[in-house]
């Protein structure tokens, strides 16, 4: 018979190397636990058992599936289906479609893992625990969402919304990357450290409780507070891991954001920048190199 490798309920379609890949999920997974987007082809940050489940090609007892990736696409739709709610996700660089396995006599071989792996011919292990998360991307990064007026309650939902999603992309756990979410406002406010939550789904909580704060955008104010402050040892800081702050812009700040990047820099951070509104001339000059990301 042929050979499938063995995932776990959270294996997401970004975690698979092949442009097809035949894999196995295993039997009763939290279906509350799943984050899938889209209906039929799914962006590939969703759930690969998540989705076969959604599309009908397995039910929870597991079993065998077909994971053919695509390319990106936009509007993936929300779609109720099989005891699991698909989400909408406006815009995802790639997807990938699921399908059933004609050939039943597909066994697992090779380590059970969160990522697709060749097989090894050695028993399979236990599978790894989600709440360990992806130790490939070990960081403490600091979300500073932009509270003022001049952002509004709609756009401010959107990034609470847009941090959520990278939450799950990144797969935040006790042993991956740690968040909190810092809000710049009249006055900054921590809304929670990198202690306070290590899982996607608790993230995913406290991100939708968060409250529109309103006042100025004294964005510079909020990054020097968050760089001196929030990445203390006694916050849930981890020596020797990489400190981020992504920070989200509308606009220029009613402040001295320049002499705040001095500061985090100062303080060992790294300071990144995403604008919710059309960059001014001003702020493209202070982008030193516009190919970073894709380095």
């Amino acid at each position: 018979s042929l050979a499938s490798t063995a995932i776990t309920c959270f294996t997401r379609g970004l975690d698979l190397r092949k442009e097809t890949e035949d894999v196995l999920c295993p039997a009763n997974c939290p279906l509350w636990q799943f984050y899938v987007f889209g209906d039929g082809v799914y962006a590939s940050l969703s759930s690969v058992c998540g989705a076969a489940i959604h599309r009908g090609v397995i039910t929870n007892e597991g079993g065998a599936v077909r994971v053919q990736a695509l390319p990106g696409q936009e509007n993936y739709p929300a779609v109720n289906a099989n005891g699991i709610q698909s989400q909408v996700l406006t815009r995802w660089a790639s997807s990938f479609s699921v399908t059933r396995i004609k050939n039943t006599a597909l066994e697992a071989v090779g380590r059970t893992v969160s990522t697709a792996r060749p097989s090894t011919g050695k028993r399979p292990k236990k599978p790894l625990d989600k709440k360990a998360g992806n130790k490939d991307c070990k960081a403490d990064i600091a979300f500073l969402i932009d509270g003022s007026y001049n952002i509004g309650q709609r756009r401010f939902n959107l990034q609470k919304n847009f941090v959520g999603k990278v939450a799950v992309m990144l797969g935040v756990g006790t042993e991956g990357p740690h968040v909190g979410v810092v809000q710049a406002s009249e006055h900054p406010k921590i809304e929670f450290y990198l202690k306070n939550f290590t899982a996607a789904k608790e993230v995913l909580f406290a991100i939708k409780e968060l409250g529109f704060r309103g006042g100025n955008s004294n964005t510079g104010k909020a990054l020097k507070h968050t760089a001196q402050k929030f990445f203390s040892l006694e916050n849930g800081a981890r020596k020797g891991i990489p400190k981020i702050i992504v920070v989200f812009l509308d606009g220029w700040p009613s402040d001295d954001l320049e002499e705040a990047g001095i500061v985090a820099r100062e303080f060992g951070v790294n300071v990144f920048i995403v604008s919710v509104a059309k960059p001014t001339t001003e702020e493209l000059g202070m982008v030193q190199d516009i190919g970073f990301v894709d380095k």
